[in-house]
C-alpha cells in the first residue's frame, strides 16, 4: 500500500475563528507541507452540510 502522506484536519469554529489560531494553524502547517505532506481543512460547518463529500474528497487526495 502506498503511503498517501495525507493529512486531514478537522477546524470547529470555537479553536480556529481567532486570528491568534489561524496564525498558529499556518505555521504548524509549515512543516508538514516541507515534508511532503498534503494537508486539507474542512470546518465543523463543512462536515455538519455533507460529511459524505468531505469522505470522499479525501479519498480522492
Amino acid at each position: 500500500m502506498k503511503d498517501a502522506r495525507l493529512i486531514v484536519e478537522l477546524d470547529g469554529h470555537a479553536y480556529h475563528s481567532t486570528k491568534e489560531q489561524l496564525e498558529k494553524d499556518t505555521i504548524r502547517q509549515r512543516y508538514p507541507t516541507r515534508a511532503g505532506y498534503t494537508l486539507i481543512r474542512f470546518t465543523g460547518r463543512e462536515i455538519a452540510r455533507d460529511l459524505q463529500r468531505c469522505v470522499a474528497e479525501g479519498r480522492e487526495m
